[in-house]
């Protein structure tokens, strides 16, 4: 893989792209950097990295938590706009309903002091045997880890799933204009053992995920 630092070179794939798909961890994109052969990748600074797909798709690294998504995003929408951003990853169950490995998409996204962001509606999902739930999402500055803060955010919500970036990069494409929308897959049920299923789930889980998007996402890849 070739590294940049960015600085007089502006990357070529922010001339083309259309699509950029985000994640918080390399982890979560691994797979899809390897099925695009991506070779480029460019330091923003921090934990931020853009990684070349192919003229059309870019994908991003921003860390994890809200606030280094915002810095994340800032960074990045200072030098390009994409048509759309598809934010993907792990994230806890709030309903009682989910289990590890469900996959989920937001109707709006929530935090803490903040009105709901509404997301699109036109991530389609191909005829597949897998069931995609929709809910809202709530994103929390820290892990859920307790069984009262769980329902306790369910209950005040109604959010289906929770993580610590979506509501970040939400807002910066809505002040943007981007089409934004996310789709997330259940490693952790956020409740006493989250942070032991997380550290045993995330590999598979993520993986999981990054063969769904590959196979069954539409208009993201034509493959």
């Amino acid at each position: 893989m070739t590294f940049f630092s960015l600085g007089p070179r502006i990357p070529s794939i922010l001339r083309t792209m259309k699509t950029l798909i985000i994640t918080a961890l390399h982890g979560e994109i691994k797979l899809i950097l390897s099925h695009f052969d991506a070779r480029k990748m460019t330091k923003l600074g921090g934990p931020t990295r853009l990684y070349e797909c192919n003229e059309n798709i870019a994908c991003l690294t921003i860390g994890m938590g809200l606030t280094r998504a915002e810095k994340s995003m800032s960074k990045f929408l200072a030098l390009y706009k994409p048509d759309l951003v598809l934010q993907i990853g792990v994230s806890g169950a709030l309903h009682p309903d989910l289990k590890i490995g469900d996959y989920v998409i937001p109707h709006t996204i929530h935090a803490i002091g903040e009105s709901g962001i509404l997301c699109l509606d036109d991530i389609n999902v191909t005829e597949s045997e897998v069931e995609v739930k929709k809910g809202h999402f709530w994103s929390s500055h820290h892990i859920i880890e307790s069984a009262s803060e769980k329902q306790h955010i369910q209950d005040k919500t109604q959010s289906i799933a929770v993580d610590m970036e979506s509501y970040a990069v939400a807002k910066a494409c809505l002040d943007a204009g981007i089409r934004y929308n996310s789709l997330r897959i259940i490693s952790d049920l956020a409740n006493d053992s989250a942070r032991d299923d997380f550290k045993i789930n995330f590999l598979k889980t993520s993986n999981l995920l990054q063969e769904f998007m590959l196979q069954n996402i539409v208009p993201v890849f034509n493959l």
